[in-house]
């Protein structure tokens, strides 16, 4: 490798640029014998990018610099995630979206293919959509007692290593009281763009044009989510599950453990 220079893979498609600095690589790039290999540390986006390399980025053993190239035909490539992981008996995930270098899928629990209907605040069972006991025996492996939280909430099934996510805002909870709070969409517009403010859930509603007008929310939903209700590995001071109403960029206490929601779980 060189020693100045940068190695870009030039997203063709609208998603973020990487720039790689061959000075300051932090681990991105190697080199054995005749092969260069670029690892990114962030996930990279479903869209297809080309190499650019720039002039003295790469040299051979001798030294002899290269010369580069920074079009978008000489090297490119096409990245894809799964559209479905199987998850076994538990259902598949489906609808997968980035957001922040966070990849997000749906969980399909009856693997038919198709998400149910939203349902209001989850009174109604729904075959895509997990009561608190189902959650917890995905999640921990047993539907015991105990809350989900930011300490367990981590779990591998078929070979996975998944998360359920937080609400995604530091604001602990008050002793005694539930969470019941509407958010505030900010600026940040597009998935690729990271937002300091918010992270999992409020992110993923932010990123997807969420956001409050005085008493009027704005859906935020992907598609193929349907504006429906989720749970979080949040607990209130009242030490009551917490759902996200992905329609509304809405917290609140899950009326009843009983009730069923939708769950969505970030691959890491």
């Amino acid at each position: 490798m060189g020693s100045a220079g940068t190695i870009t893979l030039k997203a063709l498609e609208g998603a973020a640029d990487v720039v790689i600095d061959v000075a300051n690589h932090a681990g991105q790039l190697s080199v054995l014998g005749n092969t260069l290999t670029i690892n990114p540390s962030s996930k990279l986006a479903n869209s297809a990018y080309a190499v650019q390399i720039s002039s003295g980025a790469v040299t051979d053993l001798s030294g002899n610099v290269y010369e580069g190239m920074t079009d978008t035909t000489s090297l490119s490539f096409t990245t894809s995630f799964p559209s479905v992981i199987d998850l076994g008996s538990a259902g598949n995930l489906v609808s997968p979206i980035v957001v922040e270098d966070k990849l997000y899928y749906l969980l399909d629990a009856n693997k038919n293919g198709v998400i149910d209907p939203d349902l209001y605040l989850g009174a109604i069972p729904s075959p895509d959509r997990l009561n608190f006991d189902a959650l917890k025996q995905l999640v921990l492996g047993h539907s015991a007692d105990g809350e989900i939280n930011d300490n367990n909430r981590v779990f591998t099934m078929n070979g996975f290593k998944l998360a359920l996510p937080k609400i995604g805002v530091d604001e602990p909870p008050i002793a005694g009281q539930p969470y019941y709070k509407y958010a505030t969409g900010t600026s940040v517009g597009a998935p690729t763009e990271n937002n300091p403010q918010y992270d999992d859930f409020l992110a993923i509603w932010d990123a997807f044009n969420g956001n409050k007008d005085g008493d009027q929310a704005v859906a935020g939903c992907p598609s193929g989510w349907g504006f429906s209700d989720y749970w979080t590995a949040n607990t209130s001071g009242a030490s009551q599950p917490v759902i996200f109403l992905m329609n509304y960029g809405f917290f609140a206490d899950a009326p009843s453990t009983s009730n069923s929601y939708g769950v969505v779980l970030q691959v890491l």
